[in-house]
C-alpha cells in the first residue's frame, strides 16, 4: 500500500509467489531518494510500520546509485530504526579514492572559448 500512495513511484517492492500455500514473500524493498520529495504520504498506508520520516537525513553520496537504499539488505536494527550505522563505516563510505583533480596537472574539463 505504501508504494501505491508514493505520488513520485519511489517505492519498489520485489515480491515472490510463495511456494507453500498462498500470498507473496517480500525480497527487496528500496527507497530511491533522488526522487523522493519527504512527503510522508507512504507512512500512513505502510501496513508494517517500516517507514517513518525522522528528523535528520544524510543524502550526500558521490554517486546516484548510492542514494537508492535496500531496505531488504540493511541489518534489522537498522532498518527498522532501532540503532544507527556505525559512524566510522559511514565516513569510510564518503572518502574519495581517486582525487577529482590534482593542481598543476592538466583539468579534466574540457573549455570551450567563444566568440562574442
Amino acid at each position: 500500500k505504501c508504494a501505491v500512495a508514493c505520488p513520485v513511484d519511489c517505492i519498489y517492492i520485489e515480491k515472490v509467489k510463495s511456494p507453500v500455500g498462498k500470498g507473496f514473500r517480500v525480497d527487496g524493498f528500496t527507497i530511491d531518494y533522488t526522487k523522493c520529495m519527504f512527503c510522508a504520504l507512504c507512512v500512513d498506508p505502510c501496513p508494517v510500520d517500516c517507514i517513518f520520516m525522522g528528523s535528520n537525513y544524510d543524502l550526500s553520496c558521490y554517486s546516484r546509485d548510492g542514494c537508492i537504499v535496500d531496505y531488504a539488505k540493511l541489518p534489522l536494527q537498522v532498518a527498522w530504526g532501532q540503532a544507527t550505522l556505525n559512524p566510522t563505516a559511514v565516513a569510510e563510505s564518503k572518502v574519495l579514492y581517486e582525487p577529482v583533480w590534482v593542481k598543476g596537472e592538466p583539468s579534466p574539463f574540457q573549455f570551450v572559448a567563444t566568440e562574442d
